[in-house]
């Protein structure tokens, strides 16, 4: 019950801290009361800890009395502790379906003003080349990658199945420096890291994946979300720059360290999105945590070819294009022209470090 109650109360503390309130009077009031009962729970464990302390001295010094008295305090203080964040959490909108009806856990947008640009680097690789000039017309982009929330939201109210049935399945990979989880199952033992908090960008989702929750977005909100396409994606990561990086050029740690997650300072794991500086149009993690899907066919002579106003990509192909790199690569695979590639397979099938932000017509 100790356990328990103190994974509530943490992923509460979590939950209440990165959810931003918007809507109406109701909102309002279940944040208030999400707070209130949030810091009641954190004060009966508190309680709780301080009587479990007291009785393990009482017991040390052979007051056994009294150490089952403390115990037992402590005890109901662990339960009410626990059952104080089960409430907070319910009341918690931003992970119910009513709550993404009233556009509460729809992605937050920044809207791109058109214009042109020079996309590609004549300085990397192949497929990079050659610098043409592109113009894009407006469109909205999602400021922080899609978290884990806004993923489990999704899955959860439309019940899609995405090979496996459970969309953190992939976690129970080789992370290293993750709290550990034991199963049996069959009478057999299973360990595997614990999933990373919901405000972490979600990985190992494929491009149809990634499609499904734009589609299901669409539909619960009647406005039009949709991948980025690659010149979208490249000019929204640029920000009007024209270096290697939107915060300048050459491979330079102490500047990355403020920007991006990388394979350096990552850890081998994903962050919080928005826990490092936005680009110059205030957008996050343009560089590093997850790569991100995009909407065209990958096309490696593309660029010879490419029409000048707001091209879209091949019209087939083998690959989908990712870009910006992920919490496992070096910074050159961050910069800004990079291009990566990999297969749309079925549901379910993405790779490690494959995660995608939301796009919108304006």
């Amino acid at each position: 019950m100790r356990r328990l109650a103190r994974l509530l109360v943490v992923s509460l503390v979590v939950c209440v801290s990165v959810c931003a309130v918007s809507g109406g009077a109701e909102d309002v009031r279940r944040n208030a009361v999400a707070q209130k009962v949030s810091e009641f729970a954190k004060t009966e464990w508190s309680s709780a800890e301080t009587a479990l302390s007291c009785g393990r001295n009482k017991y040390n010094s052979g007051d056994y009395a009294g150490a089952r008295t403390e115990l037992d305090k402590a005890g109901t203080l662990y339960a009410q502790a626990e059952s104080a964040a089960r409430k907070a959490k319910q009341e918690k909108w931003i992970w119910t379906l009513e709550g993404l009806k009233r556009g509460q856990i729809e992605p937050e947008m920044v809207l791109i003003k058109g214009g042109a640009f020079m996309m590609g680097s004549n300085d990397g690789l192949s497929d990079e080349r050659p610098v043409h000039r592109v113009t894009v017309s407006d469109f909205h982009i999602g400021k922080y990658e899609v978290t884990n929330a806004q993923y489990k939201a999704f899955r959860e109210a439309s019940g899609y199945d995405a090979r496996g049935g459970d969309y953190l399945r992939h976690f129970r990979g080789v992370r290293s420096n993750r709290p550990i989880i034991e199963e049996y199952r069959g009478g057999m033992r299973f360990v595997y890291p614990q999933p990373p908090p919901d405000a972490c960008p979600i990985e190992w989702v494929g491009w149809k994946d990634a499609v499904a929750y734009c589609k299901w977005l669409s539909d619960q909100t009647g406005k039009r979300y949709r991948l980025p396409t690659e010149a979208e994606w490249e000019y929204a990561c640029r920000a009007g720059t024209t270096t290697e990086y939107s915060f300048g050029d050459g491979e330079n740690s102490l500047e990355m360290e403020e920007y991006g997650w990388w394979a350096v300072n990552s850890g081998r794991n994903t962050h919080e999105v928005g826990s490092k500086k936005p680009n110059p149009w205030g957008l996050h993690d343009m560089h590093g945590n997850v790569w991100e899907w995009c909407a065209d066919w990958y096309g490696e002579d593309y660029y010879s070819k490419t029409p000048e106003t707001d091209p879209g990509g091949p019209s087939s192909g083998k690959y989908r294009v990712l870009r910006g790199g992920s919490w496992s690569r070096l910074t050159s695979f961050l910069r800004s022209a990079y291009r990566s590639y990999d297969r749309p397979l079925s549901p379910g099938r993405g790779d490690d470090g494959f995660g995608f932000r939301v796009a919108r017509d304006p």
